[in-house]
């Protein structure tokens, strides 16, 4: 086996999983083909799905953009909502949260 350039050996012999693929931007990774091992020169085409056009106020849409499930989207917006209220309720009473609470 000979390789003709860099690009050729790679396609030859180093294959990957579409998980271990990072999409271009405007794209997502399919968890569907998360398994499928591909070449380099094809994981674009083969593990990635173009992130559908969407700008309604919703869940879907959000966590789409973000290439998230819904599921998923949903769970980080309830923690960053957490996190949130538990800054500003202690600087609405007037008290500073302490920075070096765990020590």
């Amino acid at each position: 086996l000979t390789c003709t350039s860099k690009e050729d050996c790679q396609d030859t012999c180093c294959h990957l999983r579409c998980a271990q693929f990072e999409c271009m931007e405007g794209t997502c990774n399919d968890a569907t083909y998360a398994d499928v091992v591909v070449k380099p020169c094809e994981a674009q085409a083969k593990c990635c799905t173009p992130i559908e056009p969407c700008c309604a106020d919703i869940a879907w849409c959000k966590a789409s953009l973000e290439c998230l499930t819904v599921t998923a989207w949903c769970a980080a917006q309830e923690s960053e909502e957490r996190l949130l209220t538990d800054i500003e309720e202690p600087l609405s009473a007037g008290v500073l949260p302490a920075l070096d609470a765990g020590k």
